[in-house]
């Protein structure tokens, strides 16, 4: 519970992102993720649909068996050792966030499926 600010700069900051979800509820992680990909940072996600949609695994993101902390921590211990593999999958995300999420690209796209939708 910090602002908004606060919380980005903590993320800009970081050398990976870990998304903690114990539970699939559903509309949760999703704005982190997102944001995790804008600031080109490696993030380390649960095996929920929900999130794990937004990355291709050890391509934009790394995935982990949810409740299962040595899935968790086998991730975390694969990349904070290596700059290089942090840097490349933080790249990666950075990428398909620039094409899936960026403002106008988004708007675009929704623009389109609408187009295609109603003829």
């Amino acid at each position: 519970d910090i602002p908004a600010q606060e919380f980005h700069s903590l993320m800009a900051a970081s050398r990976v992102i870990v998304v903690p979800l114990r539970d699939d509820v559903g509309s949760s992680g999703q704005m982190v993720a997102i944001a995790a990909m804008q600031f080109g940072k490696t993030t380390i996600y649960p095996d929920f649909d929900v999130i794990s949609q937004y990355f291709e695994d050890k391509i934009s993101g790394l995935v982990y068996r949810t409740g299962d902390v040595n899935s968790l921590l086998a991730a975390l211990s694969s990349v904070l050792p290596n700059p290089d593999q942090l840097r490349n999958i933080g790249t990666q995300a950075r990428l398909r966030w620039e094409a899936n999420f960026r403002p106008e690209n988004f708007v675009s796209a929704i623009c389109g499926h609408m187009n295609d939708f109603l003829g």
